[in-house]
């Protein structure tokens, strides 16, 4: 019989969850038993099943070649931005945040605030 990998959404908008592997004979089968088994408490709003299989994987080794690109573009990291001084005399930010409901926060930020000075009020509890 073949494996199945098993995804659950638990709430409408939020990203499919890996829950589990099952074998069935075939992906009718695999949804059935995948709703058995990890949705009896009314646990998801959708399942998705996959054969093991059909999965194409990276190796840890290329993890390297996947973030090499981004080191120069820190706007992609939840954290801060700090803006071209465009002439102003004002340090002038973004800081932004992606949470685990997948909503994003924004905040923009002009001041005499240093970048060093900033993360310590924004990012450090004391």
């Amino acid at each position: 019989m073949p494996l199945f990998e098993v995804f659950i959404r638990s709430r409408r908008g939020l990203d499919h969850k890996h829950v589990g592997s099952l074998h069935a004979e075939d992906h009718t089968q695999a949804l059935e038993y995948a709703r058995d088994c990890y949705t009896r408490r009314s646990e998801g709003v959708s399942i998705w099943v996959v054969k093991s299989s059909d999965i194409v994987a990276s190796q840890e080794e290329d993890a390297a070649s996947f973030h090499d690109p981004m080191d120069d573009k820190p706007y992609r990291h939840a954290t801060h931005y700090q803006l071209p001084d465009e002439g102003k005399k004002i340090n002038r930010y973004i800081l932004f945040k992606i949470g685990d409901d997948q909503q994003a926060t924004l905040i923009y930020m002009e001041g005499d605030l240093k970048s060093e000075e900033l993360i310590n009020k924004l990012f450090i509890r004391e």
